[in-house]
């Protein structure tokens, strides 16, 4: 390919390598140097076009906005550039493979110029409840300002899905809101499992747990549960696949209190 990088570069600075990449690869990285992108592993996503080439040690620049221009015409016309599976590439085919990073990284301008736009955002996905154990019930609370599933007794639980975008790369944090129509107390607790999985990678279920704890809110009020603690495990992110979230009752409040727990929300960091 005779490569010729357009003078216009936004975000232009040097970094230092760990590894081999080549001139206009992609590069991520790794918690402490950077390395070639690669969709096989979310930890790896490209933050970064290499304007240069170098191995591990060299100090080369990368800019996160690069025009590129190629004369043997490799591209197709308006079409989305996406990381590749192979380390420091970019393609014009959608990944597919399952849990592989979905990350757009630019467009094609033309048969020989590729613009790359490279960076990170936050989403904010609802939970979906997906299955509803016989001993909780479900309860329209026209008193209060919630309507949800309350845990009424002891082991009561209820089960969310939420889907885990196919371009995630960590989760930020997590809550559930919640309410009743009488005031809670800390004596009345809830514990928590997760899990996450994808489809098609058998037997590959990844798990974290937050112990009870005890919830409090005003009469008619809406709290948020914090469940970032049973979200912080890295294997839970699978990229494209689903994360379900069971909140239990680990016991009853003092007063007979009967928390109601509406969809939880999970803020994930996604590739723009």
């Amino acid at each position: 390919m005779a490569i010729a990088i357009h003078a216009e570069t936004i975000g232009k600075r040097k970094v230092t390598l760990n590894g081999t990449v080549s001139a206009y690869n992609l590069i991520a990285h790794n918690g402490t140097n950077w390395v070639a992108a690669d969709a096989t592993d979310e930890t790896l996503p490209a933050a970064l076009l290499a304007l240069q080439a170098g191995v591990s040690g060299d100090v080369i620049e990368a800019a996160p906005y690069v025009v590129l221009t190629d004369s043997d015409a490799p591209y197709t016309v308006d079409t989305t550039q996406y990381l590749s599976e192979t380390a420091g590439a970019h393609t014009e085919t959608r990944v597919t493979t399952a849990a592989a990073l979905r990350q757009v990284v630019g467009h094609s301008v033309d048969t020989s110029t590729v613009v790359f736009d490279v960076g990170f955002t936050e989403v904010d996905v609802r939970g979906v409840e997906v299955l509803l154990q016989d001993t909780a019930a479900r309860l329209i609370n026209d008193a209060g300002p919630a309507a949800g599933t309350v845990l009424a007794a002891a082991a009561d639980n209820v089960i969310y899905e939420v889907a885990i975008p196919e371009n995630a790369i960590s989760i930020v944090t997590g809550y559930a809101p919640y309410g009743a129509d009488v005031t809670l107390d800390s004596s009345d607790t809830v514990s928590v499992a997760v899990a996450s999985t994808v489809s098609g990678k058998a037997n590959d279920v990844n798990t974290d747990s937050l112990a009870a704890t005890g919830l409090s809110v005003t009469a008619d009020s809406v709290a948020n549960f914090d469940l970032s603690t049973a979200l912080d495990a890295a294997a839970l992110i699978e990229p494209g696949g689903s994360l379900f979230i069971n909140l239990v009752k680990a016991a009853e409040g003092s007063g007979g209190d009967d928390p109601i727990f509406l969809a939880p929300h999970v803020i994930f960091k996604v590739t723009k």
